[in-house]
């Protein structure tokens, strides 16, 4: 090949020709090659993006799932009313501000409060009062390992499971807490709530 290479290059103007053809091939292969890598990567790309959106979709339908079980669970314990009221803006009712203070839900909250700050702060696109409340309420309940720490989780689960009631019960408390307080932090009164709610419209 390096000898055909020299002979090409050493030879007459005819043979430059030659030379001049092949360069200009390896010019379009090169440009053809780069094409197709560069559009199988935009097609993985693609790919890589419609399967993001499948993942949210079914981790979405798992989370209503989790809480659609959870507020069955809850309905069933006959403890639906007992912790919050049901009337918007869903507040603590007197038995739930004991069980709060019980359970040292303040102190479970403070313990990785800049953590769940940092979550509500990325998580809640539409930060109107409504969606705060829907946010801190539903994911809260679903995932308290996501706010709490192994303590604070292990606290609550022991506190559901030696009253008999279903975890659901106490996490939901906990969500309001920690919509109230972050409302607080961003100058949010609770009464915007209602202003809010897409079922009052």
């Amino acid at each position: 090949m390096l000898e055909l290479i020299r002979e090409l290059l050493t030879s007459s103007a005819g043979s430059f020709g030659f030379l001049f053809a092949l360069i200009c091939i390896g010019a379009w292969l090169i440009y053809w090659v780069t094409k197709k890598v560069t559009q199988i990567q935009s097609d993985h790309s693609i790919l890589n993006k419609s399967v993001d959106k499948i993942d949210k979709s079914i981790d979405e339908i798992r989370r209503d799932m989790s809480f659609l079980k959870g507020s069955i669970d809850v309905m069933k314990s006959g403890g639906s009313n007992q912790l919050l009221q049901s009337k918007s803006p869903v507040t603590l009712t007197e038995k739930g501000i004991e069980v709060a203070k019980e359970l040292k839900a303040n102190d479970i909250i403070a313990r990785t409060w800049n953590k769940i700050f940092e979550i509500l702060e990325r998580e809640i696109s539409n930060k109107n009062a409504y969606d705060i409340q829907q946010f801190c309420i539903e994911q809260v309940s679903i995932e308290p390992e996501k706010f709490f720490d192994n303590e604070g989780v292990i606290s609550i689960k022991n506190f559901a499971y030696k009253e008999g009631n279903p975890l659901q019960l106490y996490t939901r408390m906990l969500g309001v807490l920690i919509r109230d307080k972050y409302m607080k932090a961003k100058g949010i009164s609770i009464d915007e709530i209602d202003k809010h709610d897409p079922s009052k419209q």
